[in-house]
C-alpha cells in the first residue's frame, strides 16, 4: 500500500509531456490511480465476493511506489551527486507514522475493551510486528505454521503490505546511493549504474518470486524478496528515456490500463500470488504512469481532479490504515456478525476515520512548521519515542494479561489439586477422572453426572486451552517429507508393547488418551506425525508442494515400519476436512480408498491397526464464546455448542474402517457421544474445555477419554 508523498510538483507541462520526466506524487492520474487501488482493497475486504481479485490493488500501490520514491531519490543525485539518508528516512516516518501509529493505538484500545482475552496474545503480537514494520514476516511465517495458520485475522493484519513498503523506504535509498558510489568509483554514468542495479534486482526478485509463489504460496504472497520486483518496475519507469504520445492515445490507452486493473480485480480468486500473473496488474499500472494523462483531456487525470476521485486519492494511505481495523472490531464492538447493513455502516466510518486522519493528522504534522525546520536526528529520535509510547500500550495489556492467565492457572491448580485430595480419602489414588466427573465422565451414561457443574473452575480455561498440549510436539511440518520419530510412554527394556500413533495434527491430539494409557499399561509409544498430512495413499488435494511432501511423509512411514518388528498396534486419525485428490470429484471415496490400500501395506508384524473417528468439528469461535459466556465459570451449553448433523461431518477413515472387507486387523474406535447430547455437540463437557483451538482436543480432554478408549480396545 503507498501513500501521498510530500514531492514539489514539477513545472508546468506540454500537452504531450516526455514518457518518465513528471515523477510527482501530486498528478492527477496518479491521484486516480491511487483511489482506483484503495477502492479494489477496500471493497475486495468489504464484500470479498464481489472483487475477489481487489488484492491487486496493493500490487499497484507498490508500483506506485517504486516510481515515485525512485524519481524523488534520482533528482536529488543530479542536483547533489548523493543522498541524505537521515532526511529520506525523516521525510518518510514524518509522513507516514503519525496516521499509522493513531491506528495502531486505537486498535489496542479497542482490543481491551472489546476483543475476548483469547485473542489478546494472538492480535498484541501483531500490534508489535506491525510497530515494527515486520507483520508481513510474521504472518509468512504463521502461514507455514500448522495451528497458527487458521488464527482469526488480526486487526492489523493489513499492515503486511504497509511493511513490505516500509522496508523498500529503509533498503531503497541505501542501493540508489550504493550505485551511485560504484559509479563514481567505475567512472561510470550514473543513472545508467543505477537502471543496472535495479534491473539485476527486479530480474532477480521476479525470478524468485515466481519460484517461490510455485513451491510455497503461502509464505511468497508476503514476504519482501517476491515484492520487490514490482516497486523496482516503477523504479526503473522513473529512470528510462522519455517518448513522446498523442493526447488521444494517452488517453485511451490510460483507460485500458484500468480496465485491466479492474478486470484483474474480478478475475483473480484462488491464484497463486504474486508470481508472474502479477505482472498483468503492474504492467498495466506502468502503462497508465508511463502515459502521464495529467492534463489530457477526459484521461485518467482528468478523472483524478473530480472532486471524489481526488479526495479519494489523497486519502487512500489513510482509507487502508483504517478500514480493516473496523472490519476486524466491529463485530467485537456489536456483538453480531457483519451483515448487509453493517458492512456499509463500516464502508462510512472507514471515510470518515480516512478524512479525520487527513485533516486532523497527517497534513498538520507534516506542515507544521516546526516540523518542517527540525533536523532529521530530531524527527527520527520523535518517531522512535512515538513508537515506544504504542510498544508501552501493548506492554500494558500483555501485563494484565498474566495477571489473569497466573490467577487462573492458580486456580486451575486448586482444582486439580481437591480432584487429588477427593481420591486420595476415597482410597483410589491414581484413579481416572471418574472420581470427581470431570471431562468425558460427565457424559458417561452409567454415571451420575451433570453436563457441567455450576462454580466449578474449567480445566482448562478458555485463555489456558491453546497452551494445553503435550510435548514434545513431534509434528513434522506441512512441506517437510522427512519423518521424525519421538518416543514417549515407558522404555523400550520394560514395555510390554510398542505402540505407534500416526497421522497428521488430529492424531496428535490423542496423544493425551494414548500416553495416559501407555502409562497404565505399560506401553512405549513411536509418535510419527506430520501437519496437514494423514497417512493416505491417495495424494491430499492441495497445493503440489504439501502433497508431494504429504506423499514422500507416507512412503518415509511405511518404510520405517517396514524396518522394525516391534510395533504391533497403531493408532491413527486424521481431519475429516483433508480433501483427496478424485478423477470424479469424490474425496469421500478417494479417501476411504486411500486408508484401505495404506492399512493393506503394513506389514504383518502389526496386528492391530485403531482407526480413531475425526472429533466433532465446533464453531471457529468456540474458545470465545466460551470465555465470554462464563466469565464466573457459569457454563451455558447451547450457546457455544454446534448441531451434531454439521459438527459430525463424514469422515473417509470412518467410510473405509467399516467396509465389510477391510483388514481384520482394523477396528475403528469412535467416541463422539463423549462429546455431544441431545443432537448438540458441546465445546465444555464435565467443566473440562474440549477444544484448544477451532478443532484441536486439549489434553485435559482426551486424558478424559482415556478409560472409554481402552473400553473399545482389543489385548495388546
Amino acid at each position: 500500500m503507498t501513500r501521498p508523498l510530500t514531492i514539489e510538483p514539477t513545472p508546468d507541462v506540454p500537452a504531450a509531456p516526455p514518457v518518465g520526466h513528471t515523477a510527482t506524487a501530486l498528478r492527477a492520474d496518479i491521484q486516480a490511480l491511487r483511489a482506483l487501488a484503495v477502492a479494489v482493497v477496500v471493497v475486495f475486504h468489504v464484500w470479498p465476493d464481489v472483487l475477489p481479485g481487489g488484492f491487486v490493488g496493493v500490487d499497484v500501490f507498490f508500483v506506485i511506489s517504486g516510481f515515485l520514491i525512485t524519481g524523488h531519490l534520482v533528482r536529488e543525485v543530479d542536483r547533489s551527486g548523493r543522498v541524505a539518508l537521515a532526511q529520506f528516512w525523516a521525510r518518510r516516518a514524518v509522513r507516514l507514522l503519525p496516521a499509522s501509529l493513531t491506528v495502531l493505538a486505537a486498535s489496542l484500545i479497542a482490543i481491551v475493551l472489546w476483543v475476548p482475552k483469547t485473542l489478546w496474545d494472538q492480535f498484541l503480537g501483531s500490534i508489535t510486528a506491525s510497530v515494527l514494520y515486520v507483520v508481513n514476516w510474521r504472518l509468512a511465517s504463521d502461514s507455514v505454521d500448522y495451528l497458527a495458520a487458521e488464527n482469526v485475522p488480526s486487526p492489523v493484519q493489513h499492515f503486511w503490505s504497509l511493511s513490505v513498503e516500509e522496508q523498500f523506504y529503509v533498503v531503497w535509498p541505501v542501493v540508489v546511493l550504493g550505485a551511485v558510489l560504484v559509479a563514481a568509483r567505475l567512472g561510470l554514468a550514473r543513472r545508467a549504474a543505477i537502471v543496472g542495479v535495479l534491473g539485476a534486482i527486479v530480474a532477480a526478485s521476479f525470478v524468485f518470486s515466481v519460484w517461490f509463489t510455485r513451491s510455497d504460496p503461502s509464505q511468497a504472497y508476503f514476504v519482501t524478496p517476491t515484492r520487490a520486483w514490482e516497486f523496482g518496475l516503477g523504479a526503473l519507469l522513473a529512470l528510462v528515456p522519455a517518448v513522446s504520445v498523442s493526447a488521444v492515445l494517452r488517453r485511451w490507452l490510460g483507460w485500458a490500463a484500468v480496465v485491466v486493473i479492474v478486470v484483474c480485480a474480478f478475475t483473480y480468486g484462488a491464484v497463486a500470488f504474486p508470481g508472474w500473473i502479477a505482472v498483468i496488474p503492474c504492467a498495466a499500472t506502468i502503462v497508465a504512469l508511463a502515459l502521464d494523462s495529467d492534463d489530457a483531456p477526459r484521461s485518467i487525470g482528468a478523472a483524478g481532479r473530480i472532486a471524489p476521485i481526488r479526495f479519494l486519492g489523497a486519502a487512500s494511505y489513510s482509507l487502508y490504515l483504517w478500514h480493516w481495523p473496523f472490519i476486524v472490531l466491529y463485530p467485537y464492538a456489536v456483538g453480531s456478525d457483519l451483515g448487509s447493513v453493517s458492512r456499509w455502516v463500516v464502508l462510512v466510518l472507514s471515510v470518515v476515520a480516512a478524512w479525520a486522519s487527513l485533516r486532523l493528522i497527517e497534513d498538520p504534522v507534516r506542515h507544521h512548521p516546526r516540523v518542517e525546520s527540525a533536523r532529521p536526528a530530531v524527527l527520527l529520535l520523535a518517531t522512535v519515542g512515538a513508537m515506544a509510547l504504542v510498544l508501552g500500550g501493548v506492554g500494558l495489556a500483555r501485563a494484565e494479561l498474566d495477571r489473569e492467565l497466573e490467577s487462573i492457572r492458580t486456580a486451575e491448580q486448586a482444582a486439580l489439586d481437591a480432584v487429588e485430595q477427593a481420591a486420595e480419602e476415597a482410597g483410589e489414588v491414581g484413579s481416572t477422572p471418574l472420581t470427581d466427573c470431570r471431562g468425558a465422565a460427565a457424559l458417561d451414561p452409567d454415571l451420575d453426572c451433570p453436563t457441567n457443574a455450576e462454580g466449578v473452575a474449567l480445566v482448562p480455561s478458555p485463555l489456558t486451552a491453546v497452551d494445553d498440549v503435550l510435548f514434545p510436539v513431534c509434528m513434522a511440518k506441512t512441506r517437510v517429507s522427512e519423518l521424525r520419530v519421538c518416543e514417549v510412554g515407558v522404555p523400550a527394556e520394560t514395555a510390554t508393547a510398542t505402540v505407534a500413533v500416526i497421522g497428521d495434527s488430529h492424531a496428535r491430539h490423542w496423544r493425551g488418551a494414548i500416553e495416559h494409557l501407555a502409562e497404565q499399561e505399560g506401553w512405549r509409544v513411536l509418535v510419527m506425525l506430520k501437519g496437514s498430512c494423514p497417512f493416505n495413499s491417495t495424494s491430499r488435494a492441495t497445493d503440489n508442494n504439501l502433497s508431494t511432501s504429504c506423499d514422500a511423509w507416507n512412503e518415509n512411514v511405511h518404510r520405517e515400519l517396514e524396518s522394525r518388528d516391534d510395533v504391533t498396534a497403531i493408532f491413527v486419525s486424521a481431519s475429516s476436512l483433508n480433501r483427496f485428490q478424485s478423477d470424479d470429484d469424490d474425496s469421500l471415496a478417494a479417501g476411504a480408498a486411500g486408508y484401505l490400500e495404506t492399512w493393506s501395506r503394513l506389514p504383518e508384524s502389526i496386528e492391530h491397526v485403531i482407526a480413531l473417528r475425526d472429533i466433532p468439528r465446533p464453531q471457529p469461535d468456540n474458545l470465545e464464546c466460551v470465555q465470554e459466556s462464563s466469565p464466573e465459570q457459569r457454563i451455558e451449553p447451547g450457546r457455544c455448542s454446534r448441531a451434531a448433523v454439521d459438527a459430525l461431518l463424514p469422515d473417509p477413515m470412518e467410510v473405509a474402517a467399516l467396509r465389510a472387507d477391510v483388514d481384520p486387523r482394523v477396528r475403528l474406535v469412535d467416541l463422539n457421544h463423549l462429546f455431544c447430547e441431545d443432537d448438540r455437540c458441546l465445546v465444555v463437557v464435565g467443566n473440562t474445555t474440549i477444544y484448544r483451538d477451532g478443532h484441536h482436543m486439549t489434553a485435559s480432554f482426551a486424558r478424559s477419554l482415556a478409560p472409554y478408549l481402552a473400553a473399545e480396545l482389543p489385548t495388546f
